[in-house]
């Protein structure tokens, strides 16, 4: 009966040292805050051809959609607007990157770029859903 009391007495103290221990290390890690590497222009570079990647391939599933759809309802015609103004400001903001000097600039450009990307692809989302508000009703 000893053994017993004295093993799960041990297991406590080591439960309670590993919970000290986690809440300790988070405390430390969000004083410092995430560790991110400094980006050279190559880095940047990259992101800016993915992006031109990535913008061809949503044209290209777009068009896909688009053929699917013989005759538009009005609401479908009111996404396909929306998709295209968003796409044409994407693909604006994307050639600004040439331009852009200073890394705040450019991290500035980014958030913009993925904002606008997955605004286009939420769009698209709702285009292949047939227009967003026939899932709604169905719920209700």
């Amino acid at each position: 009966m000893k053994t017993r009391t004295i093993v799960w007495t041990i297991v406590g103290i080591v439960v309670v040292a590993g919970v000290i221990f986690t809440i300790i290390s988070r405390r430390q890690a969000g004083a410092l805050g995430p560790y991110h590497r400094k980006r050279d222009m190559a880095d940047w570079q990259k992101d800016y051809q993915n992006m031109l990647k990535d913008i061809e391939k949503f044209q290209t599933r777009y068009e896909r959609e688009k053929g699917k759809i013989s005759s538009p309802t009005g609401e479908e015609s009111n996404i396909m607007s929306q998709i295209d103004a968003t796409l044409q400001e994407w693909k604006t903001e994307t050639e600004k990157f040439n331009q852009l000097q200073t890394e705040e600039e450019r991290r500035a450009w980014w958030d913009k770029v993925t904002d606008l990307r997955k605004e286009a692809r939420k769009l698209l989302r709702t285009l292949r859903k047939g227009g967003g508000k026939e899932g709604e009703e169905e719920g209700e």
